[in-house]
């Protein structure tokens, strides 16, 4: 039994867990695999009890939240990465500078690539989803800056 740092969504602190239970949380989350195929799975073919489908979904609500953490702390670092290797180049021209409210600005100039797909869904008569996302790399540390996912249903 261990207690994660993350707390579920709607509780006040953390709760003591079996590991297994949150390690399969995790594996569904990296994988794709839905709550109910791993029930299916786990207690129909090889009969071992886990978690209830009720209990699993509130323990993926803090795999998503250390996952969001992650991907933040990630990004700010691949950032400012970015920035300090534009600057440190030879032939670097120098910052944009601007203002705004009152407030003076700085930007590195530097070309970064940007990539994104989208599509659209029909479900059923006059009823539609959209789903994109885009994501910006830097061209000097190959490494990504930005992810924006937009999903409409």
């Amino acid at each position: 039994m261990i207690r994660s740092p993350e707390v579920a969504e709607g509780a006040v602190f953390s709760r003591s867990q079996s590991d297994f239970n949150l390690r399969l949380v995790k594996g569904t989350q990296l994988t794709g695999i839905n709550t109910t195929k791993l029930i299916e799975f786990m207690q129909g073919e090889l009969g071992i009890k886990i978690a209830s489908d009720r209990n699993l979904r509130q323990q993926i609500t803090k795999a998503r939240q250390s996952i969001h953490l992650t991907y933040e702390v990630r990004n700010l670092e691949n950032q400012k990465e970015h920035v300090s290797a534009v600057r440190e180049l030879q032939k670097y021209c120098g910052d944009v500078q601007w203002d705004s409210n009152g407030e003076h600005h700085a930007t590195s100039a530097r070309s970064v690539c940007i990539n994104g797909a989208g599509c659209t869904r029909i479900y059923t008569n006059r009823h539609r989803g959209r789903q994109s996302a885009a994501v910006a790399n830097s061209c000097v540390t190959k490494k990504p800056l930005a992810l924006v996912v937009s999903q409409v249903c």
